[in-house]
């Protein structure tokens, strides 16, 4: 065989063999890659990483230098677990995961870090989730762990705990729940009715008298505490309550009506926007007040703080879009001078900022010594609305301080709005001295200067 054609055969074994190895080489990189990516992201979310990072962050969270006990968000076990979830169904799987492995210590630890979860709704899903496993372990225990919880967490839990707890020993949980006080008694009795499905009526008035519970009274009250629930499940999910305004409204009145006024003040406590505030206590008590004026009236002034001025500020809006004579007489009927007086301002300052004509046409259903009140005010609203109209009754403010300054406020806004008819009326209107006409023209003329500095200019020159 000559040396060339040995040649050729080397070059192609040569050649042949490196692309078998780079083959071979490729698919070694790809799956050795693959592999770590697999295991980084099975490492990234398991129970496991939580259970580690959660008894690290709890560390944290006792050490008050540490920076991130004052951070809700950021390096916290559960926190960073719960939030490598890609999907809210994966969450739930990965909680209950981790749920399953944990002990009572472990327990303790994840619900002290709940509480710095931001969203209300996945830090009371997740709460609950916590305490039924709880449950499952030492069911004193877990009520022992929210024994110190706000009244609307401490009760909602109470329910879970003994929802658990029948599921597993029925006797048990209620001998128990014979032990609690009688506002715990009935969060367990809740949770025991909704987990024991098959309970006939003898049994569930037997259940209510180991309990010291009225059935009658308790099951009304159970369809109150639903609709409470409802409301704030809605106000603590995740959509923008101002978006929600109109559901609100429909929940804020079908509570109101099964558990009276008194809801109110949980309704106010419950909405931090104030806008949406009003929009949502105005219309309940727009309601109550046509369906009931003297009664809705006395339990407004039961309320305390911010809410009774809000309500009564609320009320004297209602009764200036109603009937003036009728809110006067319900008023009158107030005990306390001091809040008879308190009322009558509210109400005659929605009254003139409702209908300022009207106010003037029945000026004499005003006390004396409010009648200032109403006329400035309701002056202040027409120069807002109909500035032609508010001239007129310039005059007869006594007050010449006060009268100058309607009359400014006056020519600023009927200038800005309509300089020609502003002109027309500082011309034309007789004012009090001389001095005021000055200021008045000036204010206008300067106005009219950036729509038509011809006519400004020959006005001044005149």
């Amino acid at each position: 065989m000559s040396s060339i054609k040995r040649n050729q055969i080397r070059t192609v074994v040569l050649v042949l063999a490196g692309c078998v190895l780079g083959i071979a080489t490729t698919l070694g990189v790809l799956f050795g890659l693959n592999t770590m990516k697999s295991e980084s992201t099975n490492g990234s979310f398991s129970p496991k990483t939580a259970v580690a990072d959660t008894n690290r962050s709890q560390a944290e969270l006792k050490d008050p230098s540490s920076t991130s006990s004052r951070n809700r968000n950021s390096d916290l076990g559960l926190l960073k677990f719960l939030s490598l979830a890609p999907s809210a169904f994966e969450r739930t799987e990965a909680l209950y995961s981790l749920l399953l492995s944990t002990d009572t210590n472990l327990l303790t630890q994840l619900f002290e870090q709940s509480k710095n979860i931001g969203s209300e709704s996945l830090q009371h899903t997740t709460q609950t989730a916590i305490i039924r496993r709880f449950t499952t372990l030492d069911p004193k225990l877990a009520l022992f762990t929210i024994e110190n919880l706000s009244d609307d967490r401490h009760n909602s839990l109470i329910s879970s705990v003994f929802g658990e707890w029948s599921q597993i020993d029925l006797e048990e949980a209620i001998a128990h729940a014979k032990t609690l006080e009688q506002s715990d008694k009935y969060a367990a009795m809740r949770g025991i009715l909704e987990s024991q499905h098959t309970l006939s009526i003898d049994e569930k008035e037997a259940l209510a008298l180991e309990l010291q519970i009225d059935l009658s009274e308790f099951e009304q009250g159970i369809f109150a505490q639903s609709v409470a629930d409802e409301w704030q499940k809605l106000v603590a999910d995740d959509h923008s309550n101002v978006a929600q305004t109109a559901s609100l409204i429909r929940l804020a009145h079908t509570w109101v009506d099964q558990a009276g006024l008194e809801a109110i003040a949980e309704i106010d406590q419950s909405l931090k926007d104030s806008i949406l505030k009003k929009a949502v206590l105005g219309s309940v008590l727009q309601q109550a007040l046509l369906a009931d004026p003297q009664t809705t009236l006395q339990q407004v002034l039961d309320f305390e703080g911010e809410l009774r001025e809000l309500a009564m500020e609320t009320i004297a809006s209602a009764w200036a879009s109603i009937d003036p004579k009728d809110a006067f007489e319900s008023i009158s009927s107030i005990e306390s001078p001091r809040a008879r007086r308190q009322m009558l301002e509210h109400f005659v300052t929605a009254w003139a900022n409702y209908d300022p004509k009207d106010v003037f046409e029945k000026f004499d259903l005003i006390p004396e010594n409010l009648r200032a009140r109403a006329e400035e005010h309701a002056i202040r609203t027409l120069i807002r609305t109909a500035p032609e109209d508010s001239a007129q009754f310039l005059a007869e403010i006594s007050d010449e301080f006060l009268k100058f300054e309607l009359t400014m406020e006056l020519a600023i806004y009927w200038a800005d709005k309509n300089a020609l008819e502003a002109l027309n009326w500082a011309l034309t209107h007789e004012f009090s001295g001389i001095s005021l006409q000055r200021e008045v023209l000036n204010t206008i003329l300067r106005s009219l200067a950036t729509e038509n500095p011809e006519l400004a200019l020959q006005t001044a020159l005149d």
